[in-house]
């Protein structure tokens, strides 16, 4: 069983090391190991108020591993997109070129990787009422697919709406399938047909202007 040394033990174990008796000799007679004997002397004896008492295990300093940014970003991405706690632990850490471009337009700040575990980012979830199963009830097993080449397909998609400044906003994200080059990311009040169709023509001029100027 471990024995217990009080303060006032520990203070005559100093004083009988400080009267010259030998460690061997103080440990038996407190009936402690000689490593006990050391500890306390080698404490005592350091620059400072002399301390007989156990220290703190508290952290001195503890850091709050979950900032309101990281926060507010889990919350976006559950809104946005629907996504489990896995898809939202990998975009945090690794967020593909429109994600960290809706993050930061949305939040405000440049984005910084946040290594987050499952566990932590659905405690938040739980916090504001977003855990469980995804809102949709039709379930569907996606199969992956990747184009031959660059330019061979687009992949258009709307996200939102999101509060900027006040104001209601969408995006409209245009993705190049192949090598995953975004065309287009930009951010409209309403993203109707006509806006479509005119960002899509913007954005195959570019393209044209670009080849020929190789």
């Amino acid at each position: 069983m471990h024995k217990v040394v009080t303060p006032e033990i520990r203070k005559l174990m100093i004083k009988a090391r400080r009267n010259e008796k030998r460690v061997k000799d103080i440990a038996e007679m407190f009936d402690v190991s000689r490593k006990t004997v050391w500890k306390w002397y080698k404490r005592v004896s350091k620059k400072g108020w002399p301390n007989y008492r156990d220290r703190s295990k508290r952290l001195h300093t503890v850091h709050k591993k979950i900032t309101p940014l990281a926060e507010e970003a889990i919350l976006l991405l559950r809104d946005s997109f629907n996504w489990g706690t896995q898809r939202i632990e990998i975009c945090l850490q690794s967020p593909s070129p429109y994600i960290q471009y809706l993050l930061e337009t949305v939040l405000g700040k440049p984005w910084k990787p946040v290594g987050l575990s499952r566990q932590s980012i659905n405690n938040i979830l739980k916090k504001h009422r977003r855990n469980g199963l995804p809102y949709s009830k039709n379930k569907r097993d996606w199969k992956f697919f990747r184009a031959q080449g660059p330019n061979d397909m687009w992949q258009i998609d709307i996200k939102g709406p999101f509060l900027l400044d006040g104001e209601r906003v969408k995006a409209l994200v245009i993705l190049d399938d192949y090598s995953r080059f975004l065309p287009s990311a930009r951010l409209f009040k309403s993203v109707t047909t006509d806006v479509v169709t005119q960002e899509l023509n913007r954005c195959i001029r570019v393209c044209l202007m670009s080849y020929s100027n190789i």
